[in-house]
């Protein structure tokens, strides 16, 4: 659920002529990404993971093999994977193979979400979890 600005910007003590500032130059500070889904971008569920590992680009690689767009955000010895998996058999095997690479020590450990509403408006961010 969305909060209503005002409440949270006095409560962060943060003026509001500088949010409006702020938001009027986040499309100018911000990239979009374009992703490819053979499917159709609806057909989807989109998996957040967040990886503890030293082989970031091996995980990186790896996930690069999906038929549908992944991307990734490096945040020091973490790495923020979103993927996107069409059917229940392939979400099993998604589940499957983090834990396989845990026990190869590929990742020390993992986080994961799924991401259940991407706006496509811009001004209404581009993604709640």
């Amino acid at each position: 659920m969305r909060k209503k600005v005002t409440p949270v910007l006095r409560k962060i003590n943060v003026r509001y002529e500088t949010y409006i500032k702020w938001m009027k130059a986040l499309e100018t500070n911000c990239t979009v990404h374009t992703g490819f889904y053979p499917q159709g971008y609806k057909t989807y569920a989109c998996y957040c993971f967040l990886f503890f590992t030293d082989y970031e680009e091996s995980v990186k690689s790896l996930f690069s093999l999906f038929p549908a767009t992944s991307f990734f955000m490096e945040l020091d010895k973490q790495l923020l994977v979103f993927t996107n998996v069409k059917s229940s058999k392939v979400k099993r095997k998604l589940i499957c193979l983090v834990c396989d690479m845990k026990t190869k020590r590929m990742i020390k450990g993992f986080k994961h979400t799924v991401v259940l509403f991407h706006s496509q408006n811009l001004r209404g961010g581009l993604f709640n979890i």
